[in-house]
């Protein structure tokens, strides 16, 4: 399975904004103590679908044009 773990918002070079999500997949186990989650690999898309692929903790590439998409806002962090 997969869930989103947040919403990014990133403009690129030539002025557009767009969002970048971050996807988190992850298994359900039952065990004799309950459920269990077990945490799996985190991916980035676009709200598309498209492939996003992470350059470091501002800068995104869009996989399928080569933009750069850099972190909109001025904390360290600016998710939504």
């Amino acid at each position: 399975m997969e869930r989103e773990l947040r919403r990014i918002e990133c403009r690129s070079d030539g002025g557009e904004v767009v969002t970048v999500v971050e996807l988190q997949f992850f298994d359900i186990q039952k065990t004799a103590a309950g459920d269990r989650e077990y945490p799996g690999a985190r991916r980035f898309a676009l709200m598309g679908g498209g492939g996003v692929r992470l350059i470091d903790a501002r800068t995104y590439e869009d996989i399928e044009t080569g933009a750069w998409l850099h972190l909109v806002g001025s904390g360290p962090d600016r998710t939504f």
